[in-house]
């Protein structure tokens, strides 16, 4: 014979289980909240850092990059438009600062006519009238380009100009280029905060990678279209 009745001992571990139940219910979404609030935590992390890298980003972009362009337009041989002297000073600042790979001037009917790379008497075929960053310095504005493929090299590339003006007229366009690689490069050793590195993607989502990672066969620089590059 059974000491306590069926329904005493029902009603027991009924008891039982609404008092198991209660305790471990505070417990359950001090869990559940826990882990919201590490989420939440998480995300508010890799969105300040994303924040930080684009700052950062931008910063580099602005004031180190597009600042060596402003430079190299106040030369004397860029304001005296001197082409022979012009395309020994870009040589100079090339080679020495290791960060752009190019300088070149644009006459006012779009023709590269003095580089670095190019020397005093490029390719006067050449017509870049209908680029971007020539439309935008015909407006008085600064450029920086998406993606363009080098012509040199196939090297993917970021174009930095800025316009020329004489007595007040347009007078062509000053321009930088940096290599993707280099960026790519720079990044890739950077660390922002606990959410790690970061990486460039262009404007439909698909990273940018370095040159040798790209098909062999590429259009040129000054014939490329225009990928859908980052826009910073």
């Amino acid at each position: 014979m059974a000491f306590f009745p069926d329904s005493v001992r029902k009603a027991f571990i009924v008891t039982l289980t609404v008092l198991v139940a209660a305790t471990a219910l505070p417990l359950l979404l001090f869990i559940v909240e826990e882990r919201s609030h590490a989420l939440d935590t998480a995300v508010k992390a890799a969105e300040n850092a994303l924040v930080l890298q684009a700052s950062h980003m931008n910063r580099w972009f602005e004031q180190d990059i597009m600042e060596r362009v402003r430079n190299a337009a106040d030369l004397a041989s860029v304001r005296s438009r001197d082409l022979e002297a012009m395309a020994a000073d870009f040589q100079a600042l090339v080679g020495r600062g290791k960060v752009l790979t190019n300088l070149a001037y644009v006459d006012v009917r779009g023709r590269p006519v003095a580089g670095a790379t190019e020397g005093a008497a490029p390719d006067r075929t050449i017509d870049l009238s209908d680029r971007a960053y020539f439309q935008a310095a015909l407006r008085g504005e600064e450029a920086i380009s998406p993606v363009l493929l080098s012509r040199v090299d196939g090297d993917p590339i970021v174009v930095f100009s800025v316009p020329l003006f004489r007595e007040g007229t347009f007078d062509g366009l000053l321009f930088g280029a940096v290599r993707l690689a280099q960026l790519i490069d720079m990044i890739k050793d950077q660390r922002f905060g606990q959410s790690g590195r970061f990486r460039l993607f262009d404007g439909s989502g698909r990273p940018l990678r370095r040159s040798e990672e790209y098909p062999p066969s590429s259009p040129p620089l000054f014939d490329a279209t225009e990928a859908q590059g980052p826009e910073l």
